[in-house]
C-alpha cells in the first residue's frame, strides 16, 4: 500500500484526528510516523528533528491499537516496562515509571494481574499506560476505542481527554466514531486512497457530506 504526497503538520500539544473509509492508509500512516514501516520518500519531523531513518525504539512515540496486544505471559506491571527496559532504562527506574502511569490511569492495583484476568476496558488502559510510560512526543491512537462497549468508550473517552491535557500530549487519533472526533480533536483529516483530501478544524470539515457519512453516530 502506498501513502501519496502527504503533507500535514500537527503542533505540540494539539488532538488531531484522522478518519477515512477502511483501506484508505491511516493504519499504515500511523506505522510509518511510529517506525514500523519504511517509506521510499518524503521525510519525517518530530519536534523539529528529522526521524525518518530512525527506528522504532529510538523515536518517543507511543502507539495504541484496538488490539491491545499485550504479552499473556506477563503481569501488567511487566508489560508496561516493556517499552522502557527496550529503550535501555534499567529495571528500577522503568517500575518506578510503569507504577506512576498505572497509578495515573487508576489501574494501579492491576498492577500483578495477568491480562487474561482483565476486562476489555482494563486491558485497553494498560495498552495505554505502556504507551505513555515512555513519555511520548506523540501519541498514535489506532481505533483504541472501536472494541469496547459504548458505556464503557465514553469512559474511556473521558479518560483519554484528561490524560491528554494533564501531559500536554500531541496526539493521532484514528477513528470512525463522530463523538470521538467532536469531543477529543480540534482538528481533523480525511484521507482517502492513500491521501490526505481534506483537513482542517472539526466543525468545518464535518460539515462536507462524504465526512459525514464516514463518522458512524
Amino acid at each position: 500500500f502506498r501513502l501519496r504526497g502527504i503533507d500535514l503538520q500537527v503542533e505540540r500539544g494539539e488532538y488531531f484526528a484522522l478518519i477515512g473509509p477502511t483501506g484508505s492508509g491511516k493504519t499504515v500512516f500511523l506505522e510509518v510516523l511510529a517506525g514500523l514501516r519504511g517509506v521510499e520518500s518524503g521525510r519525517i519531523f518530530l519536534d523539529g528533528r528529522e526521524v525518518t531513518y530512525i527506528p522504532p525504539e529510538e523515536r518517543r512515540v507511543g502507539l495504541v491499537t484496538q488490539h491491545q496486544d499485550l504479552f499473556p505471559h506477563m503481569s501488567v506491571l511487566e508489560n508496561v516496562m516493556y517499552g522502557l527496559k527496550a529503550r535501555g532504562i534499567g529495571r528500577r527506574e522503568a517500575e518506578r515509571r510503569a507504577r506512576d502511569v498505572l497509578e495515573l490511569l487508576g489501574i494501579g492495583e492491576l498492577s500483578e494481574r495477568r491480562p487474561g484476568f482483565l476486562s476489555g476496558g482494563e486491558r485497553q488502559r494498560v495498552a495505554l499506560c505502556r504507551a505513555l510510560a515512555i513519555r511520548p512526543d506523540v501519541l498514535l491512537l489506532d481505533e483504541p476505542l472501536s472494541s469496547v462497549d459504548p458505556p464503557l468508550r465514553r469512559s474511556l473517552r473521558e479518560e483519554l481527554k484528561r490524560t491528554s491535557r494533564k501531559l500536554s500530549l500531541t496526539v493521532l487519533h484514528v477513528t470512525h466514531d463522530r463523538e470521538e472526533v467532536f469531543s477529543l480533536a480540534e482538528r481533523v483529516g480525511v484521507m482517502i486512497g492513500g491521501k490526505m483530501v481534506q483537513c482542517g478544524r472539526v466543525e468545518d470539515v464535518v460539515r462536507c457530506p462524504v465526512v459525514s457519512e464516514l463518522l458512524r453516530t
